[in-house]
């Protein structure tokens, strides 16, 4: 009996069209350049490094000093958003040169381009900020320009 229960069942060799439905968007993405994961991670990581770091910047902005002297730039110097925000720029560094350290720069530089698509959606849920449909728009644009680009 227990031979018959597996009667109906077939394994059949998934086609193309299965495949293609059932990989992530970034699959594609890595195979059309020759990248892996950890590539992969390390420049998604330097963008969001990045983009945070953005946001740090603008909420340091709010406690710019009117006037410049040495007191007040050293006052701002020790900033915390200012601090976290120049830490999160270095480390995105490293992360940036590491990748470049095995990939092509012509491969790796537009997801810098993702920036310009998390920064304006950290700004509409961390300040507030409007997001408005342009932006929306652009963001396709540039995730189509990411696609084509790294073809």
């Amino acid at each position: 009996m227990s031979a018959n229960r597996f009667k109906y069942v077939t394994t059949t060799k998934p086609t193309a069209i299965d495949a293609f439905l059932h990989r992530p968007f970034y699959f594609y993405l890595l195979k059309a350049i020759r990248m892996n994961m950890t590539h992969f991670f390390l420049l998604i990581i330097s963008v969001l490094f990045l983009s945070f770091g953005q946001i740090l910047f603008k909420l340091a902005a709010k406690e710019f000093p009117s006037t410049i002297s040495f007191e007040t730039l050293f006052i701002f110097l020790v900033n915390k958003y200012f601090f976290i925000a120049i830490c999160l720029y270095a480390t995105a560094s490293f992360l940036w040169v590491w990748a470049l350290n095995s990939l092509p720069l012509s491969s790796a530089y537009p997801f810098m381009a993702l920036a310009f698509i998390i920064v304006p959606i950290l700004s509409y849920l961390i300040l507030g900020e409007q997001l408005t449909s342009s932006i929306l728009i652009g963001s396709v644009v540039i995730i189509v320009g990411l696609i084509i680009s790294v073809k």
